[in-house]
């Protein structure tokens, strides 16, 4: 997959780490928080953007390196993982 990366340190941790200008036909955004292991994508198709709880991130890294970001979403992410567009509805899951 090629994008641009973003890496947000916080006291000297990697916080969240956000990958844009995706060359994907389905996925536009990406963004994955470390410490909580949420994932949002925000999808080119509709511009909606969904949370995925308790992605580990070796799966993260698996995604961004996909040849197909929108075939690794469909075929690893979304069977395998809670989801909402409200991030606070995975809370109390």
């Amino acid at each position: 997959m090629k994008g641009t990366t973003f890496v947000k340190e916080v006291g000297g941790e990697v916080e969240h780490i956000s990958v844009t200008n995706i060359e994907s036909e389905a996925v536009q955004e990406i963004l994955y928080h470390v410490r909580t292991q949420y994932l949002r994508i925000t999808y080119r198709t509709n511009g909606r953007d969904y949370w995925y709880s308790r992605v580990g991130l070796a799966t993260f890294i698996d995604l961004i390196t996909a040849d197909s970001v929108g075939g690794f979403v469909n075929s690893r992410i979304k069977p395998n993982h809670d989801y909402s567009e409200d991030v606070a509805e995975l809370l109390v899951r």
